[in-house]
């Protein structure tokens, strides 16, 4: 999930297409603070799970 500085949901992904794991893909409308997430969608991380978050600018 993606949010503004005013907690607002920019975008936000669960399975991308034929695959289980998301891939969200956003361009940024403007200079500011965002806030990118990661969970888990049935509440069952904690610290014997992996995740991988890749930011990328163009």
């Amino acid at each position: 999930m993606l949010f503004d500085a005013r907690r607002n949901y920019l975008a936000v992904d669960d399975d991308s297409g034929e695959r289980r794991d998301p891939k969200l893909q956003f361009k940024i409308p403007s200079n500011g603070v965002f806030f990118p997430t990661v969970n888990d969608a049935h509440d069952r991380g904690g610290e014997f799970h992996d995740y991988f978050l890749r930011i990328e600018l163009e």
